[in-house]
């Protein structure tokens, strides 16, 4: 008996000193689809973000002149925040995103986000009276977001911002989002041919990269669209062998209404934030 006792409780201790090997963790397990799926979509025309705005800031402004780099920000910090554990703490007061209520239409979520659009436009010193963001200013902000994010539990943090001026394709997306899962911001510039056939840069919008579906990658558009987008190697004086956006499905947003006549959607930049283990 007493040596029936010995032998299981050496098979007890063989039993807890062999450590389990733990699975790597996926961020993005389905090679097909993969998103943040509670990335709230806002829509930059709200007729009650002036509103906010206008009371936020004390500038008489009435209509959307060009916010959309601060809306897609917010759109992208909450999809990230919504879908990481609450043993994240973001700060910035974007954990507050967590608890916010359901709402069913992109005016409604809009205002509930308003003003936190504000502070966002704020840290990257969106002009709210004429429009527009520079882009080296949203990074440094989306950059300095990561600072203030405190981790724990096997989790890390990080920021990525990517030069586009060479070919990017959807692979090359995919892998991030495969591996990082993260919040990702985009640029895309409107280039329009002259009468000496070279593509120069006429206008641009601010958007949110969420994801791919199909091998398509996946748009949240601060127009309140969504839609699915291809890259491809552009073609022509001033853009050749950059990326060209092409619309493929969904909500007719920013790509499909700009990628005709002599124009061509490019991406300018990017820049991902991301927490997981």
């Amino acid at each position: 008996m007493k040596e029936k006792k010995i032998i299981l409780l050496a098979l007890i201790l063989v039993f807890f000193s062999c450590k389990k090997e733990k699975p790597k963790v996926k961020n993005c397990t389905d090679n097909s689809f993969c998103t943040l799926s509670k990335m709230p979509l806002l829509n930059q025309g709200s007729m009650s973000l002036p509103g906010i705005i206008r009371k936020l800031s004390g500038i008489k402004v009435y209509l959307d002149p060009g916010w959309c780099a601060p809306v897609s920000v917010t759109m992208g910090m909450a999809g990230l925040v919504r879908e990481t554990s609450n043993v994240i703490k973001f700060n910035n007061e974007f954990d507050k995103f967590r608890n916010f209520s359901k709402k069913y239409t992109t005016y409604s979520r809009t205002k509930q986000y308003g003003p936190s659009i504000y502070e966002v436009g704020q840290d990257m010193a969106t002009d709210w009276k004429h429009g527009g963001t520079f882009s080296h200013l949203k990074t440094r902000a989306i950059s300095n977001y990561v600072s203030s994010i405190r981790v724990c539990c096997g989790y890390q943090k990080g920021f990525r911002s990517g030069s586009t001026y060479t070919h990017t394709t959807n692979q090359d997306i995919i892998d991030i989002f495969i591996k990082r899962k993260p919040f990702m911001a985009v640029s895309f510039g409107v280039y329009e041919k002259n009468d000496e056939d070279i593509y120069s840069r006429s206008g641009g919008h601010a958007l949110v990269l969420n994801g791919y579906e199909d091998g398509y990658l996946k748009i949240y558009d601060p127009w309140g669209k969504i839609y699915n987008v291809q890259f491809s190697k552009a073609k022509g004086k001033g853009i050749d062998g950059r990326t060209e956006v092409r619309h493929v499905s969904g909500s007719s947003g920013f790509v499909k209404s700009y990628s005709k006549w002599s124009k061509k959607v490019i991406l300018n930049g990017y820049d991902y934030l991301y927490v997981h283990k």
